[in-house]
């Protein structure tokens, strides 16, 4: 990426090109717009290709944690919920709010996508780092996927 170049042409892109992408999922990933932006990119491009893979990789045992979505949901409400009243406040005083409304659209469509996203990562095959327990061989099993 280069400075100045449009952050979502440049997911958009680099996914394009991949063969395959491997999503690193944590608390923190799942919280992230971004990361969710990329992996719903990534997963629309993959649907209907036999050339592209997904091979998330999990390095914390969240996506498993049952509470973890309604936290989630909840979390994403409240940002919402502030976006909107910073937008409010914005218009009010006659100051511009496009970056506000850009990352308030990252939030609903995150939002709007968090369901099938948690069943989408709960329900696929992912290679577990949340030990390190036999860690060559689970690298091992991430390159054979590699060089399918």
């Amino acid at each position: 990426m280069v400075p100045g170049e449009d952050i979502n042409r440049f997911i958009e892109n680099s996914i394009e090109k991949a063969d395959v992408v491997i999503p690193i999922i944590s608390e923190k990933s799942l919280k992230s717009p971004w990361v969710i932006k990329e992996f719903i990119i990534t997963s629309y491009k993959i649907m209907g290709s036999n050339s592209k893979h997904i091979i998330p990789c999990l390095i914390d045992k969240t996506l498993f944690d049952k509470n973890f979505i309604e936290i989630l949901y909840d979390e994403i409400e409240k940002k919402i919920k502030t976006l909107n009243r910073r937008i409010s406040d914005r218009v009010s005083k006659d100051r511009g709010f496009e970056d506000l409304q850009n990352e308030l659209v990252r939030y609903k469509d995150f939002h709007h996508k968090l369901d099938m996203i948690i069943n989408h990562l709960r329900t696929s095959f992912c290679l577990n780092f949340t030990s390190m327990e036999d860690f060559e061989s689970k690298i091992d099993k991430l390159i054979s996927h590699l060089i399918k």
